[in-house]
């Protein structure tokens, strides 16, 4: 499996992903050649150059606005005006789709901090041409990498005040932080004075990340690391590592604990099960079953790391008229399980990705479908063809 890892310990942003990219492999020729199918040739020139922060060699990405485009109004596109852009061009689908989920999630993190419709939002930021530059240049990388997974390692913040378009704002930037929230991305706030974080960077990440934690497993093949614009006492880099996972196949050790019950209620074996799943067993099911004298009778299945058969031989005892139990040693084999937030026509979903080796499973959250469902007044169905259709 091929993984991309993030490592945001300096935080993230636009133009250090694009060098993080290109450092990490992306010719820089394939990229521009991708951009100008946008048209917007003319208005930038993209600048890339090789640098040092604090000793670490890094890839610097400056997107220079031609002086002919300096003082005009192109900086004030709106969603509508960006997605007519995007749409227009050469760039494959895939590309197109990447990049206008990164827009969207700006978009709406913007409509929500300054209380307005999606469509009044004008982007003083994200509708710069070096935004632009940034997100779809992004989206153009990662459709060349193909990794099968994306890892990102949760954000480091500075603190402090940033000066944007509405002056003065404090870090995190309340778009940056509204995008966060909305994604459920783990940040650190640092005592670094300034942001580290943008709102492009943060939608990014929530773009892109299958999931926030480590790949401590992961075989290393290439590093590459992309400049930020401001220096400080520790290397202002985004750290990008393309390297191999291979699919779990040790299979893990757990235990099943099973009870027969013919003498108790069922509202008494419902609140057992929600005990035993709120307790952290792995599963827990109940099968209906024949005893002596032809007693239906309830069998009770509990899987468990072995550490814990106690805990869970105690709730049994103390929740259900069982008197005894029984314990089977046996192994189990997983699929890798990671859940990504993915924009839809009825809102944010939750879905749970699988993978093992090149194969792959996506679900729907439950209990985030059913919310969409109720919201959008859909039925539950829908939402399922859509990630059927459009995800598999």
């Amino acid at each position: 499996m091929k993984i991309l890892q993030f490592e945001c310990m300096a935080g993230i942003s636009g133009d250090m992903t694009l060098g993080a990219l290109i450092s990490v492999g992306v010719p820089q020729a394939y990229l521009i050649e991708q951009l100008n199918k946008l048209h917007l040739h003319d208005e930038f020139e993209l600048h890339i150059r090789a640098v040092h922060k604090q000793g670490i060699g890094a890839t610097k990405v400056d997107v220079v606005i031609t002086r002919e485009h300096a003082h005009d109004h192109h900086h004030d596109r709106n969603l509508h005006t960006i997605e007519h852009m995007i749409q227009g061009s050469h760039l494959s689908d895939a590309v197109k789709t990447l990049a206008m989920d990164i827009f969207v999630k700006v978009a709406q993190a913007e409509a929500t901090v300054h209380q307005k419709p999606l469509d009044e939002v004008h982007f003083h930021e994200v509708g710069a041409i070096d935004s632009i530059v940034d997100i779809v240049g992004t989206a153009i990388c990662i459709d060349y990498l193909k990794p099968d997974k994306i890892i990102f390692t949760p954000l480091h913040e500075g603190s402090g005040f940033v000066k944007c378009a509405h002056g003065l704002m404090p870090v995190p930037a309340p778009a940056t932080l509204e995008i966060m929230r909305s994604h459920q991305i783990p940040y650190i706030q640092t005592g670094v004075q300034g942001e580290l974080v943008t709102p492009t960077g943060a939608a990014i990440a929530a773009t892109l990340a299958n999931e926030f934690t480590q790949a401590n497993t992961m075989t290393i093949q290439q590093i590459g690391y992309g400049a930020g614009s401001k220096n400080f006492d520790f290397p202002n880099v985004l750290r990008v590592s393309i390297g191999q996972i291979e699919p779990q196949t040790t299979p893990e050790k757990v235990t099943v604990i099973q009870t027969n019950i013919d003498d108790c209620s069922g509202e008494l074996l419902g609140y057992c099960l929600e005990k035993l799943l709120e307790e952290g067993a792995l599963d827990v099911f109940y099968t209906p079953i024949f005893m002596k004298k032809n007693r239906p009778a309830t069998l009770l299945t509990v899987l468990c790391k072995a550490e814990d058969v106690q805990k869970f031989t105690t709730i049994i005892f103390a929740q259900t008229t069982s008197i005894g139990v029984r314990l089977t040693e046996c192994t189990r084999i997983i699929m890798q399980r990671a859940v990504k937030t993915v924009e839809t026509p009825y809102g944010a979903l939750a879905v749970k990705v699988c993978t093992y080796g090149e194969l792959q499973k996506i679900a729907p959250e439950y209990e985030s479908a059913k919310e969409l469902a109720n919201t959008q007044s859909v039925p539950l169905r829908e939402i399922y063809l859509w990630v059927s259709k459009n995800l598999q």
